[in-house]
């Protein structure tokens, strides 16, 4: 494992964060980091042995332990002595372990929790009581399908992630490439056998209207004149 940084390397308000996405309940007040990632490390330990889910993400997690000098390789190499969950751990496509899941993320929390009690000398025997009891832990975690452990943590919404991948435009599944349009109505109306188009249509309308006022207006002048020479 590459050497740490002294110290955590995670803001306190980050780790706050956390614990309170785990669901845990704590009095915060006074609390410095190793107490954060301690409770952290007991909360989800909990949750998946009691299968409960969490409002924390995987990836909540990958990016405490990469920001702490800690990646998958290093969580399988960790456990490769005698714990008998490397198998499960390690990605088998990947000489190098280095694909992050659920179970990963959760023993290598529980590895950045040892790491830190060792490095600030803690009582030896609650050193020695953590890491028998993460010990015992992990072996029940590497018989637990990787599903379910997964659906301890809060899913990421699909939709997000095919917005994140998509190209700009592209379309989803079940959505059209462009919008359906109603048909346009025809710019022309049928006259007889023909078709002509609708504006000249209206263009004879208009002159026969104009036609029918002048017929009208001569035959009121007729009316006039007879009357006017008439006895």
């Amino acid at each position: 494992m590459p050497a740490a940084a002294v110290g955590l390397q995670t803001p306190g308000r980050d780790l706050r964060r956390l614990l309170e996405r785990s669901g845990a309940r704590r009095k915060l007040e006074g609390a410095e980091k190793l107490d954060l990632l301690v409770w952290l490390a007991d909360q989800v330990k909990y949750c998946i042995e009691e299968r409960r889910r969490m409002d924390l993400e995987v990836g909540d997690l990958e990016q405490l332990l990469r920001r702490e000098g800690i990646d998958p390789g290093c969580v399988a190499e960790a456990v490769a002595g005698g714990l008998g969950v490397a198998p499960q751990i390690r990605d088998a496509g990947s000489p190098q372990g280095q694909r992050w899941g659920a179970k990963t993320a959760v023993v290598g929390l529980l590895l950045l929790r040892r790491r830190e009690i060792a490095r600030l000398g803690y009582d030896a025997d609650q050193a020695r009581q953590c890491k028998t009891g993460d010990a015992s832990f992990e072996m029940s975690l590497a018989l637990i399908p990787e599903d379910q452990v997964g659906r301890c943590f809060a899913m990421v919404p699909q939709g997000a992630a095919q917005d994140s991948s998509s190209p700009s435009g592209a379309t989803l599944p079940g959505q059209v490439e462009t919008p359906r349009r109603r048909p346009e109505r025809s710019a022309t109306t049928t006259v007889g056998d023909g078709r002509r188009p609708r504006a000249a249509d209206d263009s004879a309308r208009s002159l026969r209207e104009a036609g029918n006022a002048s017929d009208d207006a001569l035959a009121m002048r007729r009316a006039r004149s007879e009357v006017a020479g008439g006895p």
